[in-house]
């Protein structure tokens, strides 16, 4: 038996050709929409880790406190200025909301220069590779709740 010659069927071998290329193109195609979607889930992801953790401490907090009236029971962070990315504004949130952890249980009558001096001025360090400052802009207390609106400034390093 022989074995056929490949010139005579360039035909074929342009079908096998153009379906390898097919499967290239088709295989490039999904894995940018695969990659994608992944990011959107991965975004998701990050915001629901966020929102959980914040709400674990809320419970834990108002569970400790539930009996006392006229204290800080809940703390809030609202970012004002240009808008930053998702991730570094939750990462910023959370290391904001952590310095205020010591107004959780105070009194909510103090003077509010004790809560402003807490986040004002600091630099909080390698947020994607950034360091940012904290300018606070308006500090509310509303009833048992202390909602701090800060602007963030990215800081150049020299």
């Amino acid at each position: 038996m022989r074995v056929p010659n490949i010139e005579r069927t360039p035909d074929f071998m342009q079908a096998v050709g153009m379906l390898l290329v097919g499967v290239v193109i088709g295989c490039i195609l999904m894995m940018i929409i695969e990659h994608n979607n992944f990011q959107t889930v991965l975004e998701e992801n990050i915001d629901l880790r966020s929102e959980r953790d914040k709400l674990q401490q809320n419970v834990a907090s108002l569970e400790k406190l539930k009996n006392r009236r006229y204290v800080i029971k809940k703390t809030n962070v609202i970012f004002e200025g240009k808008a930053l990315e998702k991730n570094i504004q939750s990462e910023l949130e959370a290391r904001i909301l952590k310095d205020l952890e010591a107004a959780v249980g105070n009194p909510a009558n103090i003077d509010p220069g004790v809560y402003r001096s807490m986040v004002d001025g600091h630099e909080y360090r390698d947020i994607n590779g950034t360091n940012y400052r904290i300018r606070v802009t308006m500090l509310s207390v509303n009833q048992t709740e202390l909602s701090v609106f800060v602007l963030a400034e990215a800081v150049v390093s020299n």
